[in-house]
């Protein structure tokens, strides 16, 4: 999810978890607890673009990881804040969050690796987009309203509870529109005769009544879009061939061509495109590497329609 959906949990749950012994500034370790996972984005300063596509999401949003931070954010919260909140309550709100992290990360469909180190397996469960302001902005009016408003502990526990029981009924409805749009799409393929190898079915941007459809079959993607206020009729796909081999030629020539005009090219490039659309760059010079990964990473990705993958050393 978007940062400021991480920063808006992570202050209105560390609220409801301490606002009411140390006030407002319980949201700072909430904020703190619900964004330390992405501190993975640092490595975009010392890893070319395509390889931050896949380290991105990786080791800091594992089951392993958290269990860390969730020891030494407690710890060091507990020395900070001298209260009577004992270290325990504080590894719970730290373990929460870090949980509801990477388990609301795991909704879009980026993918995030749960099993780190132990596997490289992403998850992604295609429910939310990566940044819907329906989810985002219950908690974010509660959170203005506790700093703005001067009210009675009372009433702004009420308010938090409403503002967290909202963003949950709609990411309720948002699995009931996955089941909708799951429903509608096996259908219609059944009523084709098209016997699909699998299929993917994700929000469109900002809202989850409008669904992107991928359908797999052997070497052809079937593409569309769906809406949960529609019938079936109404969804209609559009046929691409995969043509392997022709678009890595053409992306190719094209970087060679614009980017590599003073250069010459002497090492063997190896770039088979494998099962699940996975990429494997070999043997390109180093020197090139600062640009041309980018660019036929983003460009294979757009393609061949797959969530992330990796470009190996």
């Amino acid at each position: 999810m978007d940062t400021l959906t991480h920063i808006v949990i992570g202050a209105c749950t560390a609220e409801g978890f301490a606002g009411k012994k140390i006030g407002h500034k319980a949201m700072i370790p909430g904020v703190v607890a619900s964004c330390l996972p992405d501190l993975d984005v640092l490595g975009s300063f010392f890893t070319d673009p395509a390889s931050n596509l896949y380290t991105h999401r990786g080791l800091t949003h594992s089951f392993f990881a958290i269990t860390f931070f969730a020891f030494a954010g407690a710890y060091l919260t507990y020395k900070w804040i001298q209260s009577d909140i004992k270290l325990k309550k504080w590894w719970w709100m730290w373990i929460l969050l870090l949980l509801s992290h990477i388990l609301l990360d795991s909704l879009n469909n980026y993918g995030i690796g749960w099993w780190e180190p132990f596997s490289h397996q992403r998850i992604s469960f295609d429910i939310l987009y990566v940044a819907d302001p329906l989810f985002s902005f219950w908690p974010a009016i509660v959170i203005m309203v506790i700093i703005l408003y001067p009210a009675g502990r009372n009433f702004k526990y009420s308010l938090w509870i409403v503002g967290m029981s909202a963003s949950f009924i709609y990411l309720s409805h948002c699995f009931i529109n996955k089941k909708i749009i799951d429903h509608k799409v096996e259908a219609v393929l059944k009523q084709n005769g098209i016997n699909h190898d699998s299929y993917l079915t994700t929000p469109a941007p900002f809202q989850n009544w409008l669904w992107f459809v991928v359908v797999k079959v052997k070497d052809v993607y079937y593409t569309g879009f769906a809406s949960v206020f529609e019938g079936n009729e109404k969804l209609t796909f559009e046929k691409f061939d995969q043509n392997d081999s022709l678009v890595l030629v053409s992306v190719l020539a094209a970087l060679i061509q614009q980017r590599l005009l003073t250069h010459e090219i002497s090492a063997k490039v190896s770039i088979p495109l494998t099962k699940g659309g996975w990429s494997r760059f070999d043997t390109w010079p180093q020197r090139y590497r600062p640009f041309l990964p980018r660019e036929l990473a983003m460009a294979l990705r757009a393609y061949t329609v797959c969530p992330c993958f990796a470009v190996y050393e």
